[in-house]
């Protein structure tokens, strides 16, 4: 068994990442599908603890329980919990480790292909959620959270982003302006989350969203 996935990326934190993979996770359990949460990398102060003791992120855990399965350690490979002091606590594949080197993202990236690999062996599906924003320019380059996962497999990739906040038909596009192509071309869509209102009034605006960034509007949630 080798698991499809599915990735789902914003265009900020808070876009609703979390709820809709939680929601996807839910949709296709339903389906009969067995299905996996996966997080490769997330800081938090507050963690979820598997029936076996490991320490992943709370969504991760949530994520699973939507899936009606049992959480596990290779669902969130990297747990970053602040310490004070400038400092952090590495919880890896749900156990703390002290001896994390510099060079983090390269030291990360085979852990979090090897979880994932190992996940896809027992799920038909993998829905992969992402942190923050895949195009933040201060960020790329140490990035193992967005598109560096979607790349180890060419896994497709949604884009939530949040309407209720203003500014997320821009949000969108410039996201898609800024991925390289190799990345953009891993963009199957785009999905606006927490909409308010006539959704008529709101075509129109898709449909330039649709015209610039060349890829369909998949969802608008209210």
């Amino acid at each position: 068994m080798t698991a499809k996935m599915l990735m789902v990326q914003g265009t900020s934190s808070h876009a609703g990442k979390s709820v809709l993979a939680a929601a996807l996770c839910r949709i296709f359990a339903r389906r009969g599908l067995r299905t996996a949460p996966f997080k490769s990398w997330n800081m938090a102060l507050n963690s979820y603890v598997t029936e076996d003791g490991l320490e992943i992120a709370r969504s991760q855990g949530v994520q699973a329980e939507a899936a009606g399965v049992k959480a596990v350690g290779d669902m969130n490979p990297f747990l970053l919990k602040p310490s004070g002091d400038g400092k952090i606590q590495y919880i890896v594949r749900g156990r703390v480790c002290e001896c994390i080197p510099k060079d983090f993202r390269q030291y990360a990236l085979p852990v979090i292909e090897e979880s994932l690999t190992a996940l896809r062996q027992d799920y038909d599906v993998i829905v992969i959620e992402g942190a923050g924003s895949p195009a933040e320019i201060n960020l790329r380059s140490g990035d193992v959270a967005n598109m560096a996962v979607a790349q180890l497999f060419d896994t497709p990739v949604l884009l939530v982003t949040d309407i209720d906040r203003g500014g997320a038909l821009a949000a969108v596009v410039g996201t898609m302006d800024l991925l390289p192509a190799e990345e953009r071309r891993l963009v199957v869509g785009s999905v606006f989350n927490r909409f308010r209102g006539e959704r008529s009034i709101l075509e129109p605006g898709l449909a330039v969203v649709e015209e610039h960034t060349k890829v369909p509007v998949l969802g608008v949630i209210p």
